[in-house]
């Protein structure tokens, strides 16, 4: 699926509306699909997340928003998937032998005390809303695109409102 999608980016330089197409086409494969929608969030996310330019990082975020957009059965587990479900942060502390949970592992405010998983990508910061709250200092354009397309989809959408609204802050 990644190979499919960066092969659509490279269409899409040519900026022909056949790349456009092949992006709708893909995604109308993830109606009521499990299997379909699983590989494709994956992939979607993957690339997103190792973008730096900005030329790339709006148009993978075009492309998540087109894969959030779909009215099926599984729209929820798409959003869990590309936003993330909030968990209290966990820290190991050796010296106690205990694990320090929530607050009480953050060090600062501006640490994150819920941090927003995936549960399909496994890599330290594997979902949006965390890697956008992470990536404010080192990739701050990242940041700004994906707030903004974030922003948009709650206005166009309310139940994307409605799971951005009752997911938890990062930080307190």
């Amino acid at each position: 699926m990644q190979q499919l999608i960066k092969a659509n980016e490279m269409a899409s330089y040519g900026a022909n509306s056949d790349s456009i197409n092949f992006s709708e086409m893909m995604n109308m494969m993830c109606v009521n699909n499990y299997k379909s929608s699983k590989k494709m969030g994956k992939a979607y996310i993957r690339e997103l997340l190792n973008k730096n330019q900005i030329f790339d990082i709006k148009r993978g975020i075009k492309s998540i928003k087109s894969f959030l957009s779909i009215k099926d059965s599984l729209r929820k587990l798409r959003f869990e998937w590309i936003f993330g479900v909030g968990q209290v942060a966990a820290k190991k502390n050796v010296h106690m032998k205990t694990i320090d949970i929530g607050v009480s592992c953050v060090p600062s405010i501006t640490n994150e005390a819920y941090q927003f998983k995936s549960g399909i990508v496994k890599q330290q910061s594997d979902a949006l809303l965390s890697d956008m709250y992470k990536a404010q200092k080192t990739r701050a354009e990242f940041t700004v695109y994906a707030m903004q397309a974030v922003i948009e989809l709650c206005i166009e959408d309310e139940e994307i409102a409605e799971f951005i609204y009752n997911s938890e802050p990062p930080t307190f």
